[in-house]
This record gives C-alpha cells, structure tokens and sequence, in this order.
C-alpha cells in the first residue's frame, strides 16, 4: 500500500505557552503532534462550521516566532481541504493560514482540556472583536437599543460614546462589560470569546433549560 503523501509544514501556536501545554498533552497521551493536529483538523471540518473567532499572530511583530512554531508532516489532501475551509470562513483571507484554522480547532476541541489538566493556567484565546459582536448579539436577543442595553446593564460603568465605539471595533474595555454582564444575567462569559456560531448555539440552549 502507497504511504499517503505528506507536506513538511511549520505550525505556529498561538503562544509559546500553548505550545508548550500541547507538547505535553501529547507526551502524556504517546501522541505525535502531528497525529494531534490533523485529528483536530478533522473535527473542525466535520463541524462545517469554519468561522474562526482567534485572533490573527503576526509573525513579524513577534520578536521569536520559533518559539511558537512547530514542524511536522501533515497530509497533502488534509491540508488542501483545509485551505479550502480558510477560504470559506473568509474569501479575502490567505489560504496560507493554515496555523490560525489549526488554533482555532484547538480553542474549540483542546484547549478545555489543556485548561482541566493545568497544562494551561486560562484561556490563550481572547478574541475581544469577537466578543464586542457577541456583546452586540446577545443585546439585539434582548431587543434593546444600545442605550436601553447600557442603562440597563452599564449605567454607571460606560458612556454612551464608550459603549458605541465597543460594538463598532472592539475596541475598549470590552473584558469588563462582559465580566459584569455575566455575573448579572448568569452567563458563562467565556462564551462571548467564541465563534457567532457557537455564542447563538449556547445563548438557544440556555433558553431551552430554563
């Protein structure tokens, strides 16, 4: 039988301190990395919901990707249905993405874990222009206006200004508002940092137990 071919490929996680979390899990678990990454891969691809809610890491503005970066031999067709998947989630966005698509099945499927088995202190994901729209969602599920949300949740937390510019651009204190707004209302606020997606999934099923 013909060996499947591969493609020499360099990973680059989304902090040393996750690579480092994930080069354990996989010595304690008699994994290769690769083996990890394409079976996380999978399972991302076989969600077919490929929005992607991590923020990008710029190589050049970090003084040493290496640290990062794992090298390993991915599967020539897992890599190809890949790009096509970066493609979908964004058809402006370089199929050559791959580390951000591999991260975000990691965010998705690993990192809990990671998190459960002190590999990881906390989250490495915080996507706060993601939670800025997930703050925006959740409002617009209330049918309020942004100044009816803000009075109600954040009168004397924000101003008007502050909170408009949040939902724009995500910019701000973003962490804050979502800290108070899940302790008052009882949500997991690490579910704003998730995919639009996942945010309405959890937002339905908390409907559905109460």
């Amino acid at each position: 039988m013909n060996a499947k071919p591969v493609v020499i490929t360099h990973i680059y996680f989304q902090t040393a301190e996750l690579k480092q979390a994930v080069t354990l899990w996989v010595q304690e678990h008699n994994m290769l990395i690769q083996e990890l990454i394409e079976n996380l891969a999978e399972k991302i691809l076989a969600s077919n919901d490929y929005s992607i809610s991590v923020d990008k890491v710029y190589d050049d503005t970090v003084k040493a990707p290496n640290l990062r970066m794992v090298t390993c031999g991915l599967d020539y067709e897992l890599l190809e249905r890949i790009d096509v998947a970066v493609k979908l989630s964004n058809p402006n966005e370089d199929a050559k993405f791959r580390s951000r698509f591999i991260n975000e099945a990691i965010r998705r499927y690993l990192e809990p874990q990671l998190i459960e088995s002190r590999f990881l202190e906390t989250t490495v994901f915080l996507n706060r222009e993601q939670a800025a729209k997930n703050l925006k969602a959740y409002r617009e599920t209330l049918g309020l206006k942004p100044k009816e949300f803000l009075q109600k949740y954040f009168d004397t937390m924000i101003s008007y200004p502050q909170y408009s510019l949040i939902e724009r651009s995500g910019t701000g204190n973003v962490d804050r508002l979502i800290e108070h707004l899940s302790t008052v209302v009882g949500l997991d606020k690490m579910r704003f940092y998730g995919t639009t997606v996942e945010f309405s999934k959890y937002l339905a099923e908390k409907k559905g137990s109460t």
